[in-house]
C-alpha cells in the first residue's frame, strides 16, 4: 500500500504539467497536446485526469505546439479545475504549469514572439492571454526537466528502464 506524507499547513497547489509531440501523425504531421493535472500537497501528489488530443493544424515550430498545449489545457480545464478545487478546500490553491520547453515559456512570459504571429490566426491560440494570466499571477509557470515532465510519458515511447520513475510521477511517494 503506497502513502504518502500529507502536511496539513501547507496549501495544496494545482500543477499541470503540458507536453506536445511534434509533428506526430505520420499523415498530417500534426503534433498532439497532451496534459496531466496534478494536486499536490507536501509530498503528496494526487493525480486528478489527463487529456490527449491532436492539434487542430500543423505547427512549424515545437514553441508553437508547446504553446498551443498550454493554452489549451488552461483554458481548456485548468481554470474550472482551479476554481472547484478552491471551493473544495476554502483556500487559495495556486495554479503551477510545469514546461520543459525554455522557448516556450520565454514566449508565454513576454507574451509575444513575430515567428508565431500566425498561430493566433491558424489556431486560433496566441500568448498573450497566458501572458496576462501571469502578471495578474492566477498561474506561474516553472521550468522543469524533461526527465520530471509527468506528461512526458504520455508524448513518447518509454522504455522499459524509465517504466518505474514514469510511473512515480502519477502516484504518491511512499514514505
Amino acid at each position: 500500500m503506497i502513502q504518502a506524507k500529507v502536511d496539513h499547513n501547507e496549501s495544496p497547489a494545482l500543477v499541470v504539467y503540458t507536453d506536445s509531440d511534434f509533428a506526430s501523425c505520420p499523415h498530417t504531421a500534426k503534433s498532439t497536446s497532451r496534459v496531466v493535472y496534478i494536486l499536490k500537497t507536501g509530498d503528496a501528489r494526487y493525480p486528478l485526469l489527463w487529456s490527449s488530443k491532436k492539434q487542430s493544424s500543423t505547427a512549424r515550430p515545437t514553441t508553437e505546439a508547446k504553446l498551443i498545449a498550454c493554452a489549451s489545457a488552461l483554458f481548456g480545464e485548468v481554470l474550472n479545475l482551479h476554481a472547484m478545487i478552491e471551493s473544495l478546500v476554502v483556500m487559495h490553491v495556486p495554479i503551477v504549469f510545469e514546461q520543459d520547453n525554455q522557448a516556450a515559456i520565454t514566449v508565454m512570459t513576454t507574451g509575444y514572439l513575430a515567428k508565431l504571429r500566425p498561430c493566433g490566426r491558424i489556431h486560433r491560440v496566441n500568448a498573450a492571454p497566458i501572458h496576462e494570466q501571469l502578471e495578474q499571477e492566477i498561474l506561474t509557470l516553472r521550468y522543469c526537466e524533461t526527465s520530471t515532465q509527468a506528461a512526458n510519458g504520455l508524448t513518447k515511447i518509454i522504455t522499459p528502464a524509465e517504466w518505474q520513475q514514469t510511473l512515480e510521477q502519477f502516484c504518491p511517494k511512499p514514505r
